[in-house]
């Protein structure tokens, strides 16, 4: 019997010594809270906060303090929905999630607070945070819209000269084919003329041959007899030395009629007897 006694005793004596540990961190972890000293509230809350639904809400809230932002909801979203606290913690939740520009659990937190607050104060803040946050949101939804159609008027504009440049690209490769067409073409046709000349020059080659064949063939057929060439020469000599001799005896007076005759092949000629 002495024996449980002094177990019990134990018991009491542990659980008063704990009671008074947490005490003291709690009240420490408030004098750090209160001097700005988050880290290390946050610290000492969370050695109690398993204990109490009060030691969890302030090392979430302090957390909160100290930037720990995914901590923090992570410990206020712990709290109980049947605690009084409940209501507090997802006002608290809902600053966080606007702290980190999720706009949309933030709305959802303050809309669930709504629902059980009943504290008038509170309810009046969480009020005034979600229409902060719903006009928010809408400026959101109206940039997104205007970023949206810039987009799909760029998008509009890069297809557009995409197809500007496919067609300015067709024309080009068409004008391209158009102009070594026509360089071919006259090329064609410059040697065309190359060859019609040619051709020209090798058929008057031809025909000037054939001329020459034939004019050697009529000379070979028809000789030509150099003595009729000598005669006429000889002609056109008695004819001149006539004139000459007329001349010269109508300017002395002498009146005669001279008969010429033909020259003595091998004759001397003289000029004061022409005859």
């Amino acid at each position: 019997m002495s024996h449980k006694i002094a177990l019990i005793i134990l018991s009491l004596t542990l659980t008063l010594q704990a009671s008074i540990f947490d005490y003291s961190s709690i009240k420490d972890a408030n004098n750090a809270y209160s001097d700005g000293n988050y880290s290390e509230s946050s610290r000492l809350f969370g050695s109690v906060a398993t204990k109490n639904n009060e030691a969890r809400f302030d090392y979430g809230v302090s957390l909160y303090r100290e930037g720990e932002y995914n901590s923090s909801i992570e410990q206020l979203e712990k709290i109980p929905l049947d605690s009084k606290l409940k209501d507090d913690a997802l006002y608290n939740m809902g600053n966080t999630y606007a702290k980190m520009s999720d706009l949309k659990s933030a709305k959802h937190s303050y809309e669930e607070a709504l629902k059980i607050v009943d504290d008038d104060m509170l309810k009046e803040k969480i009020e005034h945070n979600l229409e902060q946050v719903n006009r928010a949101l809408k400026k959101q939804e109206k940039q997104k819209q205007k970023s949206d159609k810039e987009e799909e008027e760029e998008r509009d504009k890069k297809s557009e000269q995409n197809d500007q440049d496919k067609e300015n690209s067709a024309g080009d490769q068409e004008e391209q084919k158009e102009q070594n067409a026509d360089k071919e073409q006259n090329k064609d046709g410059r040697q065309d003329n190359k060859d019609e000349q040619q051709s020209n020059n090798d058929k008057e080659s031809k025909e000037s041959k054939e001329q020459s064949n034939k004019e050697s063939k009529d000379d070979q057929k028809n000789p030509k007899d150099g003595s009729d060439k000598q005669d006429l020469t000889q002609d056109d000599l008695s004819d001149a030395l006539e004139k000459r001799y007329n001349k010269m005896l109508d300017s002395r007076g002498v009146k005669t009629m001279m008969i010429p005759l033909k020259s003595v092949e091998g004759a001397d000629y003289d000029e004061q007897k022409p005859w």
